[in-house]
């Protein structure tokens, strides 16, 4: 197995690039448009981002980005981790359930937590008989950091699960012979192997939460993207300076991860050997099981199960008869096939426009 650092030259047919040029041109006309709007009042521009009010969403952004980053970080990785390199009972049933929270829209899961901490919500109402009357407001940095962790873990997940079952075990197995803990092979051998996967997974989690609008709009969090959406109609010289803002962050934070991820081991993943397996003993196993499982309830089980409860309790207090339910599944028919082909669509022009560039940026 060879491994590899450094730069590779861009190359590849003048098709390819052309249309690699063509992809990025596209992507960037939204940002082109925010530089020369705010070009023509950089004055504006200039006095409106480094005033207080725009500094502190900034901060309040920033701070929910990189807590979420890292929260999510861990969860994905500890999680890819347990599903393709242990033992724990149904890894296999858990690399389908784990990646699912994805199918739930951020603000829908938001909605759902709101709802359960609710007065006379589903957690209210089961813990009345301990004696609980009120739960605390679920709602602001806690609540958006709760709720965008949840729900943008298995963008670190997937891509962490993958590097984790491709890489070989012959150096994991000649530093367990030298006598290197288990602890301290994931350390040294594992993880910077899987660096890049874990990296990209946590950048594309930055960039989502800087860019979220729905989870912190339920949860009464100013952020950046909130701040514009309450500007745009009677100061749109503030929406638009606060959206070059947020684009400028984000290209500063790609750049950052790309020249991070210039020094990551890259390996040679033609192999014939298979992962190695780390067997749980003790406590271990049940207390990974019980993780999985403590994740897999509350990023899927609890929103799915607190939809159902609403909907059961709208049916017994009258307010709609079982046929009337049916019937406005039934009127559901439409849009479930309206989203279904158009994010089919999405999918399939994703992959299409952007193959070039990914071609062209590994080769």
């Amino acid at each position: 197995m060879a491994f590899s650092r450094g730069r590779r030259e861009v190359s590849g047919p003048w098709g390819l690039r052309l249309a690699a040029g063509s992809v990025v041109a596209l992507f960037s006309i939204p940002f082109g448009y925010l530089l020369v709007q705010n070009a023509s009042e950089a004055d504006t521009f200039w006095r409106t981002i480094s005033a207080p009010e725009a500094l502190a969403p900034l901060g309040w952004s920033l701070l929910l980005a990189v807590a979420v980053s890292i929260a999510a970080t861990v969860l994905g990785t500890g999680a890819a981790w347990i599903t393709t390199r242990t033992d724990v009972p149904g890894r296999r049933l858990w690399r389908i359930l784990l990646p699912l929270p994805l199918v739930i829209p951020s603000f829908i899961g938001a909605f759902v937590f709101l709802t359960a901490f609710a007065p006379g919500g589903l957690l209210e109402t089961m813990l009345a008989p301990l004696g609980v009357e009120r739960l605390r407001p679920f709602h602001g940095f806690w609540g958006s950091f709760f709720v965008l962790t949840l729900f943008t873990y298995p963008y670190v997940f997937l891509p962490a699960a993958a590097r984790l079952a491709q890489l070989p075990s012959s150096l994991e197995e000649s530093a367990r012979l030298l006598g290197t803990s288990s602890y301290k092979t994931f350390w040294r051998v594992v993880l910077p192997q899987s660096r890049g996967a874990i990296g990209a997974g946590t950048l594309l989690v930055f960039l989502y939460s800087i860019s979220d609008f729905g989870v912190v709009q339920l949860m009464r969090y100013d952020t950046l993207t909130r701040v514009i959406y309450a500007t745009r109609l009677f100061d749109r010289s503030t929406s638009l300076a606060l959206s070059l803002q947020l684009g400028l962050l984000a290209v500063a934070v790609v750049v950052l991860e790309r020249f991070v991820a210039r020094g990551t081991l890259r390996a040679d993943l033609r192999r014939t050997q298979r992962p190695l397996q780390l067997s749980l003993r003790g406590l271990l196993k049940p207390a990974a099981f019980a993780a999985i499982v403590a994740l897999v309830t509350a990023a899927l089980i609890v929103p799915i199960a607190v939809l159902l409860w609403w909907s059961l309790r709208g049916l017994r207090a009258g307010t709609m008869t079982a046929g009337e339910l049916l019937t406005e599944m039934a009127d559901l028919a439409g849009p479930v096939l309206n989203t279904s082909g158009a994010a089919l669509a999405a999918a399939l022009a994703a992959v299409a426009v952007v193959l070039p560039v990914a071609y062209l940026s590994v080769r």
